[in-house]
């Protein structure tokens, strides 16, 4: 469970690392070629691309889709399709944006406020993309 009581559902085709994270999150384990269909607030693919797609957008029942795994739509029109059908999606390229902005500031010495604030600001980007 998580800290508020939701439910976290995790898939991963390392068994291990699954069975870790049940153990310690208290989670439950589901089928990576099927997560996409679990009832959750937010979906977070974050390893393959192209899990949004003709086959699984129909099947997708959280609110949101938030992760890591670059592109993820499998063609662009279906980030039309998740926003007709009232699900919000933040592209991989703006959430993960951080990593890049931070090693750009390592360049000519690092300073790491200068890194925070401008990694801040992607939370206004996405409120402006929304």
């Amino acid at each position: 469970m998580a800290s508020d009581g939701a439910e976290l559902i995790v898939a991963d085709i390392d068994a291990a690392r699954v069975n870790e994270v049940v153990t310690r999150h208290n989670a439950r384990a589901t089928d990576p070629v099927s997560i996409h269909g679990a009832e959750v607030d937010v979906y977070a693919p974050c390893a393959l691309g192209a899990v949004i797609n003709d086959q699984t957008v129909p099947k997708i029942r959280a609110t949101v889709v938030a992760g890591a795994a670059n592109n993820q739509l499998a063609e662009d029109p279906h980030g039309q399709a998740l926003r007709e059908r009232g699900i919000l999606y933040a592209p991989d390229y703006v959430i993960n944006a951080g990593g890049i902005i931070n090693i750009s500031y390592e360049f000519g010495g690092y300073d790491s406020d200068r890194a925070r604030q401008h990694t801040g600001r992607i939370y206004d980007l996405l409120l402006e993309f929304f």
